[in-house]
């Protein structure tokens, strides 16, 4: 499988190609009376959606606190403005700084990545494999997030898709 870095996903719903931003959807939730956000998907915009008969490839359709936005506003030049929202809403919005509005760190680390990382989201289909063969062994833990790491990667691991 060959993506077009942060132009295409893979739907956390449904495993087929999000074509584009505008095909896509961001959602997560946040539980009553907490402004944490957690359970970040990136899934297919309904209108294009493979599931629409089936109600699409929404997580949280239905569920309260269920929260979530078109993809393109995650981004190209939104993405950043978006994404640290999550972490702090800025001085603007919020005189004192309340914390993270986030339950898991990881979990909205792994989206930053997914959404900014050129080839992350290629590359994380063939994560498991490379580090059963040793492929991270000798990087840190920057290294193993470099676009240019990456693009090996996909290079080695992708072939055999």
């Amino acid at each position: 499988m060959r993506l077009k870095p942060l132009s295409q996903w893979i739907c956390d719903r449904c495993g087929e190609v999000i074509e584009g931003p505008p095909h896509g959807y961001l959602e997560w939730r946040r539980n009553r009376g907490d402004v944490r956000a957690f359970g970040f998907k990136i899934v297919h915009y309904k209108p294009y959606s493979p599931q629409r008969s089936e109600g699409g490839c929404y997580f949280y359709d239905g569920y309260p606190g269920r929260m979530g936005g078109s993809l393109a506003e995650f981004t190209g030049d939104h993405a950043m403005p978006s994404l640290l929202s999550f972490v702090d809403q800025g001085p603007i919005h919020e005189k004192v700084y309340r914390g993270p509005m986030l339950v898991d760190y990881r979990e909205w680390v792994e989206l930053v990545r997914r959404l900014t990382i050129p080839g992350y989201e290629e590359a994380r289909l063939y994560r498991e494999q490379a580090v059963q063969d040793g492929f991270f062994a000798e990087m840190d833990e920057r290294a193993a997030y470099r676009p240019d790491i990456l693009r090996q990667l996909i290079g080695t691991y992708g072939k055999a898709s």
